[in-house]
């Protein structure tokens, strides 16, 4: 199984599933939490309320995007965990709790030659 890194969470490629991991870095991601069975949206009180991951670091969530309609398209072929951490964004219309991917982001303007050659 492949994973792909967040900042804030990770995601499990499924068995047999493909992603294409460049579009997917090119969208807006989010991670809709997952509650604990018979939990309620209104009861909800703190990241404990949510399905914990094995570690306990994570809590488990469905990775979706938005279509350019707006609608919310679940993608089934990913595991998601969200880190305990995260900042838990809430949608008191569709009832759900959810986090914003945040890709990770890498500044290479001051990167140095690592092995210069001598006297060169």
């Amino acid at each position: 199984m492949s994973n792909i890194s967040f900042n804030n969470a990770v995601a499990s490629i499924k068995d047999g599933a493909t992603i294409d991991e460049a579009g997917l870095r090119n969208t807006r991601v989010y991670g809709k939490l997952m509650l604990k069975a018979g939990m309620k949206f209104d009861k909800v009180k703190s990241i404990k309320d949510f399905i914990p991951s094995e570690s306990g670091k994570f809590v488990r969530a469905e990775l979706f995007y938005l279509n350019k309609q707006g609608n919310m398209v679940v993608d089934q072929r990913l595991w998601l965990n969200v880190a305990v951490d995260a900042k838990v964004l809430r949608d008191d219309n569709t009832k759900m709790f959810f986090v914003e991917l945040e890709h990770p982001t890498v500044n290479l303007d001051e990167a140095v030659e690592a092995f210069p050659v001598k006297g060169a």
